[in-house]
C-alpha cells in the first residue's frame, strides 16, 4: 500500500495513458481494465482488487495479467517519488 502523501502526486489516468500510447501494441479491454484497477488500489483509489470475470475464463487471465503490469507501473512510480 502506498503512503497518504504520496496518492497526490500521482495521477492514475496519467500513468494509464503513458501505459498505452498509440504506438504499443494493442492490448484487451480486460487486460487494460486490470493495469486500471491495480494502478486505483495502488494509489488509495480502490480498497481491493475484485475481478469481475469468472476465474479461469481468458478474460480473467487477462485481467490478471493486467494487474501485474499495473503493480509494476506503481512501484516504479512510487520509487520515483522517493528518490
Amino acid at each position: 500500500m502506498t503512503h497518504p502523501n504520496f496518492v497526490h502526486t500521482l495521477d492514475v489516468q496519467t500513468l494509464f495513458d503513458q501505459a498505452f500510447p498509440a504506438t504499443r501494441t494493442p492490448r484487451s479491454r480486460a487486460y487494460r481494465e486490470g493495469v486500471l484497477v491495480a494502478l486505483r488500489f495502488r494509489l488509495g483509489e480502490l480498497p481491493a482488487i475484485r475481478c469481475p470475470y469468472a476465474m479461469g475464463s481468458a478474460k480473467a487471465d487477462a485481467f490478471r495479467a493486467g494487474i501485474e503490469e499495473g503493480h509494476a507501473i506503481a512501484r516504479r512510480e512510487l520509487q520515483e517519488v522517493l528518490k
